[in-house]
């Protein structure tokens, strides 16, 4: 490699196997963070709650219901659960979007947009379609994960 060549690299994310592996490959190498590694923004309040899988849609809705009228972005898993949920909120007469990886990307800006405008209340996505995602006055995140089985988190704003 020329000694004149300068590398760098950015990411929301940056797993310890990749940050040892670009120490390995590069010389002089520094790691910059901004803000607090792995930590919720000091507004943020975070909860955990356990859930049985068969109750997950009911304590979804009793959250839902008493969140107030800010805006939600769940996250979910796969695609798949992104378009189940994303049914089963519109059928209990929530407006809701989804975007995910099998979405064409003007669908994508179409459900980003209506949820940056108010014109869905719920946003439903996958965890990498969400990322870098910026919106403003989301009143409450959540994910139900089964890396943690049975449980679903919530977030809320202050």
């Amino acid at each position: 490699m020329p000694h004149d060549r300068q590398t760098m690299m950015f990411s929301a994310t940056f797993p310890n196997e990749i940050q040892r592996l670009a120490g390995d490959f590069l010389d002089d190498y520094v790691f910059l963070a901004v803000g607090r590694v792995g930590g919720a923004a000091q507004d943020i309040e975070q909860r955990v709650l356990y859930v049985e899988e068969a109750d997950k849609n009911d304590i979804l809705l009793h959250e839902l219901e008493n969140c107030g009228d800010g805006r939600v972005l769940i996250f979910v898993e796969t695609k798949r659960k992104a378009d189940i949920l994303q049914r089963f909120l519109y059928d209990e007469r929530f407006y809701v979007a989804s975007i995910h990886g099998d979405r064409s990307q003007s669908e994508r800006e179409e459900a980003l947009s209506a949820f940056k405008s108010n014109e869905v209340q719920i946003l439903v996505a996958t965890d990498v379609a969400a990322r870098g995602l910026d919106v403003d006055d989301v009143n409450t995140g959540g994910k139900g994960s089964s890396r943690v089985r049975n449980s679903s988190e919530l977030r809320r704003s202050k």
